[in-house]
């Protein structure tokens, strides 16, 4: 008997020690979580900021001309995303205090939402200086240019054409699925560069493209367009 007492009295000290030993880990874990937390929080409010000030600014446009109308729904789009970029971030919060995550998941998850608001905030950066731009005389005029394309998204190719063009949008007519806010590569026939997009809606006359915003691109844009000739809207 007093051998047996003794082992058990030798496993219930191991015991105790290793409960120790979890009971730091998981400390440390808590703590590192509990950091991790606060930071999203910070994001979380910062990407509300952004939110805000792009909904501000659209507003302010619509207000102007029809001119700049499609400026109004690109910054519309950039705060839809922002808006899912925020909720996600509650979603991780509620996902820490409601089942303990582990800190390692929550800052890769952190990392990744950061990454993508500071993209969401250089849009809205560049949508500032298309419209400083704008204020210089410059119009974004639509032009019906029905050349072939091809649109590269999520490492899929698609061939179809580009029914209407302007310095910030197209309508690609093709067998395009994608969700909103999704970034692709639009090669149209007759313009000499690759156009960076993002995807905004399917209507009944094609999917439409959010094009970039950035002064030098439109600009590049509104030169090359005008080799079209046809004109349908301002």
């Amino acid at each position: 008997f007093a051998v047996v007492a003794s082992e058990v009295k030798s496993l219930a000290q191991q015991t105790a020690k290793a409960t120790e030993q979890i009971g730091g880990q998981i400390s440390a874990i808590q703590g590192a979580t509990v950091r991790t937390a606060e930071a999203i929080q910070g994001i979380a409010g910062t990407v509300r900021e952004v939110n805000d000030i792009a909904m501000t600014i659209a507003a302010a446009v619509v207000e102007q001309s029809a001119a700049t109308q499609e400026i109004a729904r690109s910054v519309e789009l950039v705060s839809s995303n922002t808006s899912t970029v925020a909720s996600s971030m509650e979603r991780v919060q509620a996902a820490v205090s409601s089942n303990g995550d582990t800190a390692a998941h929550v800052r890769q998850t952190a990392g990744a939402l950061s990454t993508e608001s500071g993209s969401l905030s250089g849009e809205v950066k560049d949508f500032l200086a298309a419209l400083k731009a704008l204020g210089d005389g410059e119009r974004l005029l639509t032009y019906e240019i029905n050349a072939p394309a091809v649109v590269t998204v999520d490492g899929r190719t698609i061939s179809g054409h580009v029914t209407h063009m302007s310095p910030g949008t197209a309508v690609f007519v093709g067998p395009l699925n994608a969700h909103a806010g999704a970034g692709l590569d639009l090669k149209v026939d007759g313009i000499d560069r690759t156009l960076r997009a993002r995807f905004v809606e399917a209507s009944g006359s094609g999917a439409h493209l959010q094009l970039s915003l950035a002064h030098e691109h439109m600009t590049y844009l509104a030169r090359t367009l005008v080799q079209y000739g046809r004109k349908i809207a301002a």
